[in-house]
């Protein structure tokens, strides 16, 4: 885990986390200091005190913008909260996301996805029966499942335009358009040649339903 540098790279610690704590806690119960109580209720106070600890610095790094290593943003996602808080119930970006696309993207459309955000589409569109027209892939996929769509007349979108997050067979990044779905959130629409974009799009332009 200490050699896998990723923004969230705590998260791998956390089986350690839990044993140091565990031993933590027997050391105290083991500690011949007297008075016992009041050690056993500092060392509680010191543990809850971690709980708020988290949003804090989540909160200062935010005010502060603070680099934290990652690479591309994705849609509807506060990195500080999602990469700094441990808790993630409050994490309503995806929900957002699908809805979104779903009112955004036109009909049969071909919506590729790296692995962080095609389990999101593939479980709104299979289990809760959202836009089933939309054909969803992975990036890697070979380049023929998606580039037969030009001759289709299908539109082709992905999430990013950062190198490693579109699909490799794009040699040209201004084949990718930006569309905004929202104030907050763009996807990118994949040209069939870098010659066929004028203008970026907008939800209302990328919509034909």
């Amino acid at each position: 885990a200490a050699r896998y540098h990723v923004p969230n790279q705590n998260n791998f610690f956390l089986p350690l986390y839990i044993l140091v704590g565990l031993l933590i806690g027997l050391g105290f119960v083991a500690m011949p200091i007297r008075p016992v109580k009041i050690w056993r209720g500092l060392a509680l106070v010191l543990a809850l005190l971690m709980v708020p600890t988290y949003p804090a610095i989540a909160a200062a790094a935010e005010t502060r913008r603070l680099n934290l290593g990652t690479r591309r943003e994705i849609p509807y996602r506060n990195i500080y909260r999602y990469y700094l808080i441990p808790w993630q119930y409050d994490q309503v970006g995806p929900r957002q996301l699908v809805e979104d696309l779903s009112g955004a993207l036109p009909e049969n459309a071909i919506l590729l996805a790296d692995s962080t955000l095609i389990w999101i589409c593939k479980y709104a569109q299979e289990v809760e029966g959202l836009r089933p027209d939309i054909v969803v892939l992975p990036t890697g996929v070979a380049a023929d499942r998606w580039t037969q769509a030009f001759h289709e007349g299908r539109r082709v979108f992905t999430f990013s335009n950062v190198v490693g997050y579109y699909p490799r067979a794009i040699d040209d990044p201004s084949r990718l358009v930006p569309v905004a779905l929202s104030d907050k959130a763009t996807i990118y629409e994949i040209m069939s040649s870098p010659e066929e974009h004028i203008v970026e799009r907008t939800v209302d332009e990328s919509t034909n339903r």
